[in-house]
C-alpha cells in the first residue's frame, strides 16, 4: 500500500500526523505515553484518594447520625417512662406527710416490674415538698396538722442508663 507521497506502508492505515503524514500505531502509543493524552498513574491515584476521603466523610456522617438517633430513642423512652410513672402516681391513694421512701414503696408495690422497651424502669424520689397554706408555697417540712393535702414529688426515672427528671403534684382528692 502506498501513501500519497509515494511511500510504501506495510498494509495498515491508522492516523494522519503533522502535514498529512501517516502515523503508525506504535508511534501513536509512544506519543500517548509522553503525556499528550490519557491519565497517568499519579492522576488516577490522586483521584482514588480523593474519592476515599469523600466516602470516609460520608461514612462518618452516617455513623454520627445513627448514634444520635439511638441516643434520642433512649431519651424518648426515659421521658415516656417518666410521664407514665407520674400519671400512675397521681392515681395512687394520698398518704399524708409521705416521705420519699413512702412514695417509692407505695409505687413499687402497685407496679413491681415495670419495663419500657424491654428494659427495666427504675424510679427514685429525691424529695417530697408539702403545700403550706400559710406561705402558699411548697415546704420541706410536714406535720399531720400542717398537711394541706398536696405534695410536690420530684421524680428520677431511669431506663437503660438514661435518667429523666420531673415532678408531679399529688393531691388528696377526698379533701374539699
Amino acid at each position: 500500500m502506498e501513501t500519497r507521497s509515494g511511500e510504501r506502508t506495510r498494509g495498515w492505515r491508522c492516523c494522519r500526523g503533522p502535514a498529512g503524514s501517516v502515523t503508525s500505531p506504535l508511534a501513536l502509543g509512544a506519543r500517548l505515553r509522553r503525556g499528550e493524552a490519557g491519565f497517568s498513574l499519579l492522576e488516577s491515584l490522586i483521584a482514588l484518594a480523593l474519592l476515599g476521603i469523600a466516602f470516609g466523610g460520608i461514612a462518618a456522617g452516617l455513623l454520627t447520625t445513627m448514634r444520635t438517633s439511638a441516643d434520642n430513642q433512649e431519651n424518648v423512652a426515659a421521658n415516656t417512662a417518666l410521664s407514665n410513672v407520674a400519671e400512675q402516681m397521681k392515681a395512687m391513694p394520698y398518704a399524708p406527710c409521705a416521705t420519699p421512701a413512702d412514695v417509692v414503696s407505695s409505687y413499687s408495690t402497685r407496679h413491681p416490674s415495670e419495663r419500657m422497651g424491654g428494659q427495666p424502669v427504675s424510679v427514685a424520689v429525691p424529695t417530697v415538698a408539702y403545700w403550706s397554706t400559710s406561705t402558699r408555697t411548697f415546704a420541706a417540712a410536714c406535720t399531720a396538722a400542717s398537711d394541706a393535702g398536696s405534695q410536690l414529688v420530684r421524680l428520677e426515672v431511669t431506663v437503660g442508663g438514661v435518667t429523666a427528671r420531673g415532678s408531679v403534684v399529688l393531691g388528696n382528692r377526698g379533701q374539699p
